[in-house]
């Protein structure tokens, strides 16, 4: 496990944001990702990231 986080955290920067956003998304919900946004403790992109898909 030590090393998958090391290593992770090495190639972070080259993957982007994305991958980060990915990840906070499965940790917070939406509406802690919006009072989180008002507060601008996350970009908007992280925010939306937060908010889950709805098939039409």
């Amino acid at each position: 496990m030590a090393f998958k986080e090391r290593l992770e955290e090495t190639i972070a920067p080259f993957i982007g944001d994305n991958n980060r956003n990915k990840h906070l998304a499965d940790k917070i919900t939406p509406q802690e990702a919006h009072d989180k946004w008002l507060a601008r403790e996350i970009s908007t992109t992280e925010y939306l990231a937060a908010i889950p898909e709805v098939e039409l």
